[in-house]
């Protein structure tokens, strides 16, 4: 297992307790967190090689809250109720979960989102860590109904943590394809060498983030 250095380590906002560092492919190492002030709402904040780039929230069901772009802090946030929100009970329980909702970007643009997700292996470990294997779609759709692009791929679901964690995927963006691997290689606990460590170890220098080339989201491999 590679070890992340251990120079900086990441501290949560005051009132909430760090639970789980992830390591992933494409140059990223992520923390998740908890608040108390925030109920079973979970928090991610991702790091590259250059430092913070993302933070998000999500509720007890996986359904995407709001998203944080680092460092600038541009607020993207879901605008509740969603016609058709993520439910990780559905998911976990029938093994596929449709979404339906819209979200207003920093700028102050609306647009619809609207995906599906399937589970299509249910029998996968990495670095010790049960996970399921989905298949997803998302679309981004102007408030005309036009396609502003695509994420279609596959990630994984952790049925322990009741969230996503990014894979492999294809965006497609005005006319540009993109494609990505974010694969989890290591989960980190507290108290185990790694945990909190805010220099990710995979790809870095190898790869130009597909983060950085289009839109960020809430939902799938992108942000949630």
């Amino acid at each position: 297992m590679a070890l992340a250095a251990q120079d900086a380590v990441f501290a949560p906002p005051e009132g909430c307790t760090a639970y789980l560092t992830v390591q992933h492919r494409d140059c990223r190492v992520e923390h998740h967190y908890t608040c108390t002030d925030a109920g079973t709402d979970r928090f991610r904040e991702v790091f590259t090689d250059e430092g913070p780039v993302y933070q998000s929230r999500i509720d007890a069901q996986a359904q995407w809250i709001n998203s944080r772009e680092l460092p600038n802090g541009g607020l993207t946030e879901t605008l509740l109720p969603a016609r058709d929100h993520a439910s990780m009970d559905t998911l976990l329980e029938t093994g596929a979960d449709t979404m339906d909702f819209e979200q207003r970007t920093p700028d102050g643009r609306l647009q619809r989102i609207t995906g599906e997700d399937r589970i299509v292996d249910r029998n996968v470990v990495i670095d010790g860590e049960p996970l399921y294997r989905t298949e997803f779609v998302v679309n981004f759709l102007a408030p005309d109904g036009g396609v502003m692009g695509t994420y279609t791929g596959s990630e994984y679901v952790s049925p322990v943590h009741r969230r996503f964690f990014a894979g492999r995927g294809k965006a497609v963006f005005d006319g540009v394809e993109t494609s990505f691997d974010r694969t989890p290689k290591e989960f980190i606990y507290p108290g185990e060498p790694g945990f909190g460590a805010l220099e990710p170890v995979y790809d870095c220098g190898v790869m130009m983030s597909a983060l950085e080339i289009v839109p960020s989201a809430g939902v799938s491999g992108v942000a949630r």
